[in-house]
């Protein structure tokens, strides 16, 4: 696994990233961060079935063919063909501005995409010198968009969970044994608890300075159990410079 997290980052990482195979119901409470979800097997075409391999491997498809001779003899002949799974190994991720309503003021779309099948991913949301409590809202379900037509699948889609409070959600495919397909987009939106980008209070007195940004990451698994990651969610557009109130000059 890549590793791209600064170093205050990684206790949270290693309680986020449990053994491939192990499924977590949710994300724990704010006292040990963030618990990942892990993946699963795939199932039909470009998520085909994994085989004799059991819950992760290549796709394999057996074909049976009958025909019917002239002097109405019928055979019949039986192909197996393997594809193997598409393993991950980047990733690129976007947040977004939503549009905020009154019960989440600070909402954000976020979007990532990548080169291979993704059966699962976490998201972890930290802010300097603040505890593990900045997602305070989320979607359960996350879309997958075809990168081709623009159209949401209706076949593909992920089922998310976590503490409210809390500092991260898992997200496991809806249909057990399902992945993403390459390349393809997915959708959700979370709601921090404060303002995801540095801002200052209304009438800040002077010498105020701004609040700290947030930063999001997040980790897929692939059909095979590897965990690949973490990637930085790149804002978008980037969050403003935000300078201190300047101090009154005495004269």
């Amino acid at each position: 696994m890549r590793d791209h997290f600064p170093r205050s980052w990684r206790v949270a990482l290693a309680v986020l990233m449990v053994p491939a195979g192990v499924l977590l119901a949710a994300v724990v409470d704010s006292s040990t961060g963030a618990a990942a979800a892990t993946a699963a097997n795939v199932t039909t075409g470009a998520s085909g079935p994994t085989g004799p391999t059991g819950p992760t491997g290549p796709t394999t498809t057996t074909t049976t063919t009958t025909s019917t001779s002239t002097k109405g003899t019928t055979s019949s002949t039986t192909s197996t063909t393997t594809t193997p799974a598409v393993t991950v190994s980047q990733c690129v991720g976007e947040l977004s501005p939503a549009t905020p309503t009154s019960t989440d003021p600070n909402l954000l779309n976020y979007k990532f995409h990548c080169d291979g099948q993704v059966t699962a991913f976490s998201i972890i949301v930290s802010r300097p010198g603040q505890a593990y409590d900045e997602i305070d809202d989320f979607n359960v379900a996350a879309n997958v968009i075809d990168p081709t037509t623009g159209q949401q699948s209706t076949t593909e889609s992920f089922n998310c969970q976590g503490a409210i409070p809390g500092s991260g959600i898992n997200c496991l495919t809806a249909t057990a044994g399902t992945s993403s397909d390459p390349w393809s987009f997915v959708e959700g939106q979370f709601d921090t608890s404060t303002p995801y980008c540095p801002t200052l209070p209304a009438h800040a007195k002077p010498g105020t300075k701004p609040s700290q940004g947030a930063v999001a990451y997040f980790v897929v698994s692939d059909p095979t159990g590897e965990q690949v990651g973490p990637w930085l969610f790149q804002m978008s557009p980037k969050c403003p410079a935000v300078k201190a109130v300047p101090k009154t000059k005495t004269k």
